[in-house]
């Protein structure tokens, strides 16, 4: 009897323990698979996210800019390591051109811009240079005589100011307002889309 007490105890005792493990184990493969589900879900969270930013981006991109809003604020360097902001051109219309490190088109532009800055010494004039550095930008500069200060613009810029093409010219008054707008080739570009400091003459040339 005392035997068989013994062999009962011992019975329950594995028993008990094989519980044990097995309620660890299951506790142990419960944890492993929350965290698995949390990685799981933090990634589809995150993948949400920039879905959520790249709409964002795009339909603020789809809204033109408009002559009469406020032109965006930036805060870039210059080819010279000047930093500047647009409250810097305050004292002068200013006209800031987009182009981009290696544009064939930008190439070709640029002695018209010398030219412009010859006849149209009241305006001031800024090349938002996307993709170059501010080293880039001064020994571009140099290399090719161009006149118009450069700024090292980002994709921020771009954005902000609804660019979809080089060459896109955003012609700004002294209060800070969008003048006009257009894509600029030729110096009579320039000077058409310039005429709307002009209210006497001023017909934009169009819109984003």
């Amino acid at each position: 009897m005392k035997k068989q007490s013994t062999i009962i105890f011992f019975t329950l005792q594995i028993t008990t323990l094989i519980g044990i493990c097995g309620i660890g184990y299951q506790t142990y493969t419960t944890e492993q698979s929350l965290k698995t589900t949390k990685s799981s879900l933090a990634n589809t969270i995150a993948y949400m996210d920039e879905l959520a930013e790249n709409k964002r981006i795009q339909e603020e991109m789809s809204k033109p800019l408009m002559i009469g809003d406020k032109a965006p604020d930036f805060s870039l360097t210059t080819d010279s390591g000047q930093p500047v902001t647009l409250e810097s051109y305050k004292e002068k219309p200013l006209l800031l051109v987009f182009t981009e490190a290696g544009c064939e088109y930008c190439e070709e532009f640029f002695p018209v811009l010398n030219d412009f800055l010859e006849q149209k010494s009241e305006i001031e004039v800024a090349v938002m240079q996307f993709n170059s550095t501010v080293e880039e930008n001064k020994a571009y500069k140099e290399e090719q005589g161009i006149k118009a200060t450069f700024l090292n613009a980002t994709e921020q810029e771009l954005l902000n100011y609804k660019v979809h093409n080089t060459l896109t010219a955003v012609l700004i008054d002294k209060e800070g307002d969008v003048a006009n707008i257009g894509e600029v080739f030729e110096l009579s570009d320039m000077l058409a889309l310039t005429e709307a400091l002009d209210p006497l003459v001023a017909i934009p040339v169009g819109e984003i």
